[in-house]
Order: structure tokens, then sequence, then C-alpha cells
């Protein structure tokens, strides 16, 4: 089992030892001692995550690993938190395993590789219960979604929301929204075509298929999730799509090697909350996308309050209003933080697709 060392604990202890016994101080200085305590921590810290955990107190060190290791880096050679696809794909040729391949990357974060069909199927359809996402999982995604949501929820709260929820992403309703998928699909195209041929270079054939795909995956979350078309295909800089691209955008080099160092002397938490544009420029776009989903949902219970049937809808926010699975309360709501909590909810319902 792995020891898990509660660092918090340890600077607070650190703290009220320094207050309480302050004739123990070094010169005589209380923040002189808690500054030289607190370093002497965090580079046993570091110690604990760069070796000793990797190679001695892993609770899965029966799992085989590459050969090649590093202490900084892990068995990559890259300095950034990045999946190392290439290795991943040889050493589910080299390494011999039964199914799982443990390997670390840089700040040896230990990750776990599945190489065959039975152990995808535990982790995803059979014992899906039995594997929780990793905290940095959750906090990575959670300022986005929320973290209430059936994304990020676990256990029996993830099962009351997914059956609610079932209504809306039955074969049948799903079936009908491929007409939707295939005209946004073919739409994207004809306007990549008419990209290409406008150039006035005639050489300059590259086409940024991961900024056309973004605009259209919009699009289609709006007419599939909330029967609105958001038109993003046509007009690349609505508000929406700028806070779309702003939120799914490359963070900068400095930015990567803030979170690397974050992780190791802190955790993902502290990173987040550091006064960054990044984390500045996350927080406003999600609080803007979270406002026109509740919004456009509302819009939706205001048509069935007044008795507009929305039988012959499609979209499935209006399925799963139609199914009687949430109320009035319950849909806009069915993220939404515990009472007291000030956090708005996320719009997983109107992400879905």
């Amino acid at each position: 089992m792995a020891i898990k060392i509660p660092w918090k604990a340890v600077y607070l202890a650190i703290a009220a030892s320094v207050y309480l016994r302050p004739q123990y101080t070094i010169l005589d200085s209380p923040t002189a001692t808690f500054v030289v305590l607190s370093l002497a921590v965090t580079s046993c810290r570091i110690i604990y995550a760069l070796f000793l955990y990797p190679r001695f107190l892993t609770p899965i060190k029966h799992i085989p690993t590459p050969p090649t290791w590093s202490w900084l880096t892990g068995n990559t050679t890259s300095y950034l938190i990045e999946t190392p696809f290439e290795d991943l794909i040889e050493w589910a040729h080299k390494v011999p395993n039964n199914g799982l391949i443990r390997y670390y990357i840089v700040g040896n974060l230990e990750r776990v590789m599945l190489t065959s069909p039975k152990a995808l199927s535990e982790l995803l359809v059979t014992k899906v219960y039995e594997f929780p996402k990793p905290q940095m999982v959750r906090q990575s995604l959670a300022r986005v979604t929320g973290k209430h949501g059936v994304l990020l929820v676990e256990g029996d709260e993830h099962k009351k929301q997914r059956k609610n929820l079932m209504p809306a992403f039955s074969y049948r309703h799903i079936k009908n929204l491929y007409p939707t998928f295939w005209s946004k699909s073919i739409e994207m195209v004809k306007l990549i075509e008419k990209d290409l041929r406008n150039r006035a270079d005639t050489e300059d054939n590259v086409v940024r298929v991961s900024e056309w795909a973004s605009r259209a995956t919009l699009d289609i979350i709006g007419v599939a999730g909330m029967n609105h078309d958001f038109d993003s295909l046509h007009d690349s800089n609505s508000e929406l799509t700028k806070h779309y691209r702003r939120l799914l955008a490359e963070p900068s080099l400095a930015m990567r090697i803030i979170f690397v160092i974050g992780i190791l002397v802190a955790n993902l938490g502290v990173v987040q909350r550091l006064p960054l544009r990044r984390n500045r420029e996350i927080r406003e776009s999600s609080l803007y996308i979270r406002d026109v989903a509740r919004q456009m949902i509302r819009e939706k219970e205001a048509k069935l309050k007044n008795q507009v049937s929305a039988s012959a809808a499609t979209d499935i926010v209006s399925v799963a209003l139609e199914s009687g699975a949430f109320t009035e309360e319950e849909l806009p709501s069915s993220d939404a933080p515990p009472r007291g909590d000030p956090r708005p909810p996320s719009p997983h319902l109107a992400r879905a697709p």
C-alpha cells in the first residue's frame, strides 16, 4: 500500500510549532524559522516524488516498466507534461506485459498504459466504478466542466446522473441526430475547399484541421444539444467562438514549465490559483460558456412552462426535459455545487455531444 504523506498537515505543523514554541526559532525569527523548515520539507517532498516513490514506495511496483529511467524525466526524454505516444507504441511491443505497463513522465508522475482489450474492457465497462479518475485529471477538468457533473462525479452519484440522461442518449435519439453530424461535417469540408480556392498563394495548401474541427464541433454541440446553431463555421470571430477557442488553446511554454514546477513543489490547485494570464483566460471563458448554456436551458424550460410542445425537437436538452427525469429546478442545477457554494454549475448537458 502506498505511503501518502499529508504535506499540507506538515506545513501547518511547522507554522504551529513556530508560533507555539518561539524559544526554539532560528536567529530569534519565527519567519526565518518557518522559511528554513518549509524549504527543508519541500526538498524532502521533491526527493520523495522524484526518487523514493517511483523506485521503492509505489503500490504497483509489480507492473512491468520500461528499462530506461531518469530521476527527472522518468521513462521519457521530455521536460514537459505530455503523452509520449511514439514511446508507448514501442513499449507495447517490446516490454513484456500482461495487459499493463507502468511508466513515468517528467517529475516521475506515474502512469499506467493498457495494452490488451481485456484490460480496456475492465477499465471502461465491467469495473468502471473501481477506477476513479485521478485527482490531477479531476482538477484539470473541474474548472472547465464543473466538478459536480456526470463527467467527473463517481459512484452512486454518477449512476444517478447517467440514468437520468439515458433517454437523451438512447440509440433511437442519437440516430435522429446523424443528419446533424453529417450536414455540419459536409459544410466544414465545403468551407475548407472554399478557403483553399480563395488563397492568394496557390502553393499555400496547408489546412489547420484542428481549427476547423473545433468550430464544427461547437456548431454540432449547439444544434444537437440545444437546437441552436452557433454558426461558428461561418463566423470565427463570434464571442462564443473566441471563448471556446481560448479555452482549448495550447498553453504557452512558460505556463507548461510553471505547471511542472508547481506539481513538484505544491499541487495543481496552487498552480491554478496563481495570478497568471492563462488561469484568468480559462476562468473567464468557462464562466461565459456556462452562462450561455444556462440561458439556453432556461429558454427550453420556459417553453415547456408555457406548454409549447417540444415533441418534434431532437436536441438533447429538450429530450431530457421531456423524459421527466429532470424537474424545472433539477435540470439547470444538475451540476450545481452544494448549498452555500457560490460557484456556478457546469454546462455538461449542453456540451454532451
